[in-house]
């Protein structure tokens, strides 16, 4: 019980991360979210943010890679908000714990674009805009 109880207290004072860092909307009107890749790629989810639900929810997306054009499967966003689809592109774009995924939507096509970026050019980008 003594040991439980220290990895209890342990994993309550680490800090959460943050997942998704930013999110707006580009100059040609495509919804952009940005998220810090997890520990672990293999099936991840992505919860979109509040505000972008309206949006989203219940719907599915072609997913390119945005730099290539190659289809990359399937983004689909539940009714609560979790997406996922986006580990065929994780496994070919050599992703990595910690990158940041891009996801432009266009939500009028019902395409996504996914990107690998870092948070320095990520915020450089929305200093821009």
């Amino acid at each position: 019980p003594a040991a439980i109880e220290a990895l209890r207290q342990a994993n309550a004072n680490e800090a959460l991360e943050r997942r998704v860092l930013s999110f707006s909307w580009t100059p040609n009107g495509r919804l952009w979210i940005a998220a810090r890749l997890p520990y672990s790629l293999t099936s991840m989810v992505l919860g979109v943010p509040a505000p972008t639900k309206r949006y989203l929810a219940d719907r599915r997306f072609a997913a390119f890679d945005q730099v290539t054009g190659t289809r990359c499967g399937q983004i689909a966003v539940g009714e609560q908000g979790t997406s996922f689809g986006y580990s065929t592109f994780l496994r070919v774009s050599g992703a990595e714990p910690g990158d940041v995924l891009l996801i432009e939507f266009d939500l009028e096509a019902e395409n996504a674009y996914l990107s690998l970026t870092d948070e320095v050019a990520l915020e450089s980008d929305q200093s821009e805009s």
